[in-house]
């Protein structure tokens, strides 16, 4: 089982680059008739130059071994052109209000655990979630990948750390909790796991799209950590021993 951020380093290797499509969705109020359909446009639009693309729907959850519920907090979608060798990165919001099936009304950060019958089918909760964007964005999804905290922080942690371009100053009181400062400053900064993913997840400051677009610079770190070191042999350590972690094509 590979982590989320190993099995995007791959293909983002494969396609030599990648170009990140921030803040897409609705904006205003979100809906499954309107924020839908407006994420489908803005996506089909900004991918219109890719054909015969493989598209990955990846899954970062909060799930704990002493909790029985989780959210799927991150859902991005990855669509890759090996041909022509680009790739596009979108992220949805995990508040998009959506039709979940033989549910009802929700939002679509818990779809992926409703649907696995509250965790007793992990595999039926992402069928969910294919279903629901492939439905309501029409986009097919040929495969899947999904991680939790442990298994991204070993990941970031087995290629010795990323070098992280912070834009802005972040601050949140979770912060000086989880790395022991209130305040990361713009600049480059070094992360390991748990610093990364201190920085990935907090969201008092810009809200869920702003936690998008750091979380798309964050992948692009790692991308360029794994082209300045020999990945391959490093493949046996960033094979999360822990973690719940999952790839599999349909």
């Amino acid at each position: 089982m590979i982590a989320l951020l190993l099995v995007i380093v791959g293909f983002l290797l494969v396609v030599g680059s990648a170009r990140a499509l921030r803040n897409a969705g609705a904006t205003g109020s979100l809906s499954a008739s309107d924020a839908d359909r407006a994420a489908a446009r803005q996506f089909l639009h900004a991918t219109a130059y890719l054909t015969n693309t493989q598209n990955i729907l990846i899954l970062g959850s909060d799930k704990r071994t002493d909790e029985a519920m989780w959210r799927t907090d991150v859902i991005m979608l990855a669509a890759i052109d090996r041909v022509s060798g680009r790739a596009a990165v979108i992220s949805l919001p995990r508040d998009l209000y959506v039709d979940i099936p033989n549910y009802g009304p929700g939002r679509i950060n818990t779809a992926d655990f409703i649907g696995s019958a509250e965790g007793k089918s992990p595999q039926a909760g992402v069928q969910t979630l294919r279903d629901i964007i492939e439905r309501d964005l029409s986009i097919e999804i040929d495969n899947y990948v999904r991680i939790d905290f442990d298994g991204f922080k070993q990941v970031i942690d087995s290629l010795g750390g990323v070098d992280v371009e912070v834009d802005c100053p972040l601050e949140d009181p979770y912060l000086l909790e989880a790395i022991g400062v209130e305040r990361i400053e713009p600049g480059q900064h070094h992360m390991d796991g748990n610093f990364a993913l201190a920085y990935v997840r907090t969201r008092r400051q810009g809200g869920d799209f702003d936690r998008a677009r750091r979380q798309q610079r964050l992948l692009m770190a790692v991308r360029n950590r794994a082209l300045s070191t020999n990945l391959i042999t490093r493949l046996p350590q960033l094979l999360p021993t822990r973690a719940y972690c999952a790839w599999a094509a349909w």
